[in-house]
């Protein structure tokens, strides 16, 4: 169920598969922005941290998606370079419009002058840069390239942030920037590996086709790498805490920081193995008897209008919530009401936006719900329209 019907206005073949996980991960950005609300006083550890947890799922599948959508293109279009410079479009718009704009929508959670924007990097700039040089990577590795880059990545920014120690300034920003060090935030080495893995999903969708039964397989397959990456990613935490235990004076401090259990750590594959668990339960939902309902099409409005709801989820969630006097005032029971109410306030603008923009048509839902039917219709592959997705 990878192919929606064409849009008119557009010209273009939406993947209702990949609107609903993406609105399904603007759903955890929002719980996440929320929980930022709680009085962790108020909440014990155990729950508080395994919210977090979750939550930290959003931006791993943000970035995740943006390298598979990239792939994507680049495998369905014989030219390249109107894919590149349609993605360097993008990426210089969410560093010099969208990053501002969510500074912005942000202030009254964190106020100051107009210069401290230059001081903070958003998990959008991060995509920013992965989008341009990205789709080189893409091109120029094959597969096993690919995931030899990869645990290169990931395993060179442990190590740097662990032993390197910059000598000025200037090397300490761009320890900052690359690898992570005083803040948690969104460093390029560790993210530029989650975007290359999003890449390897994407050259697999490419090959899948648009019938039935090709997807329900593509959807299995999913549904067993993503095991075996739960598995590894569980296995990791077991001998990191066993490390921990039996050898604890052999492992440096700045190793164990650098290492502890995160994203782009140890966790990585446990992410990305729930990351494509949902991704198959999402394609079984929309091939089942049923198809997809009004809840995967309202998660869908966020999904194609993901990067419009980011922006102003920042000032519905935070600032507003800034004004009102929320923060540090909410608990866990109050959380999942005030999150409602978030997401159905937000919504509504995104939908509106959606209509304007011709991503959401007059009779959307019935279109949506039909996409199964349309897609086994259709053997075709997407054209490059909205290949950075419906923001």
């Amino acid at each position: 169920m990878l192919l929606h019907r064409r849009c008119p206005a557009l010209g273009v073949q939406r993947m209702p598969s990949v609107d609903v996980i993406r609105g399904t991960a603007m759903l955890l950005v929002i719980l996440s922005h929320a929980a930022a609300l709680i009085n962790e006083r108020t909440v014990p550890g155990l729950p508080f941290l395994l919210l977090i947890r979750v939550c930290n799922l959003a931006s791993v599948a943000f970035v995740f998606l943006s390298g598979m959508m990239v792939s994507y293109f680049l495998a369905i279009r014989s030219d390249k370079d109107t894919v590149i410079r349609r993605f360097a479009r993008r990426a210089f718009l969410l560093l010099f419009v969208v990053h501002p704009l969510i500074w912005f929508g942000s202030w009254f959670w964190s106020p100051g002058p107009a210069s401290a924007m230059l001081h903070l990097w958003y998990v959008t700039d991060t995509i920013a840069v992965c989008l341009l040089i990205g789709p080189f990577l893409i091109l120029m590795t094959g597969t096993r390239w690919k995931v030899v880059g990869i645990v290169g990545l990931l395993v060179s920014a442990v190590v740097l942030k662990a032993f390197w120690a910059p000598a000025s300034v200037g090397l300490a920003l761009l320890k900052e920037v690359t690898v992570g060090g005083l803040s948690a935030g969104h460093p390029l080495l560790p993210w530029l590996a989650v975007f290359l893995a999003g890449s390897l999903l994407g050259g697999s969708l490419a090959r899948t086709g648009s019938t039935g039964q090709g997807v329900l397989v593509f959807g299995r397959r999913l549904e067993v790498v993503g095991t075996q990456l739960v598995l590894t990613g569980l296995a990791a935490v077991g001998v990191y805490k066993l490390a921990r235990m039996v050898q604890a004076d052999l492992w440096s401090p700045a190793f164990l920081a650098a290492v502890h259990p995160d994203r782009t750590t140890i966790l990585f594959p446990l992410y990305v193995g729930i990351l494509l668990w949902l991704f198959a339960g999402i394609i079984r939902l929309g091939h089942g008897a049923s198809g997809f309902g009004r809840l995967a099409w309202f998660t869908s409005v966020f999904g194609r209008t993901s990067l419009f709801a980011f922006v102003i989820q920042s000032a519905f969630v935070w600032s507003l919530s800034a004004v009102a006097g929320l923060r540090n005032h909410v608990t866990l029971v109050t959380l999942w009401p005030l999150f409602a109410g978030f997401v159905a306030v937000i919504w509504i603008p995104c939908y509106v936006y959606g209509r304007l923009t011709n991503r959401i048509e007059a009779d959307d839902f019935e279109r949506f719900a039909g996409a199964v039917a349309d897609g086994e219709r259709r053997a075709a592959p997407s054209p490059l329209a909205e290949a950075v997705g419906g923001g």
